[in-house]
């Protein structure tokens, strides 16, 4: 079963809406930052969210749209996906752990490029445009 059926977009957006409520993400990215170890739990590449979950403790933190990714090279990176083991920076707002820069220690590209792929194709079915730049691109004309 694929991780892009409609049931994983509706269940982001209700963990969004019902966070972004809770959260003014222009306030979180000046407060002061943590540090912390776990591994992705799940990470929706259409909607940009997910969760992590710290190694330590295992308590929840929450991957927003605003989040920064950064591969084991600091190299800037568009996704994650599920059991990718991670450091990452976050900051607590109302109660809400968030990371603001997540940075993947063990990345499997090949897996990365190919769910990216698949996220790509279905968004460009359903939208007919580009899920990263918004435009009617395609992959060899693609614009960031």
């Amino acid at each position: 079963m694929s991780i892009y059926n409609n049931s994983n977009y509706n269940t982001f957006s209700q963990y969004y809406l019902n966070i972004n409520e809770k959260v003014q993400s222009n306030k979180i990215f000046h407060k002061s930052k943590l540090l912390g170890c776990g591994y992705v739990k799940e990470f929706d590449i259409i909607n940009e969210c997910g969760w992590i979950i710290s190694i330590l403790d295992e308590k929840e933190f929450y991957i927003s749209p605003e989040t920064f990714f950064y591969d084991k090279n600091c190299l800037t990176i568009l996704s994650l996906y599920p059991g990718e083991k991670v450091i990452f920076e976050y900051s607590i707002e109302n109660g809400i752990m968030i990371a603001i820069k997540v940075y993947s220690c063990n990345g499997n590209e090949d897996k990365r490029k190919r769910l990216e792929e698949e996220a790509w194709d279905k968004y460009y079915d359903e939208y007919d445009e580009c899920i990263w730049c918004g435009k009617s691109c395609t992959e060899e004309n693609h614009e960031y």
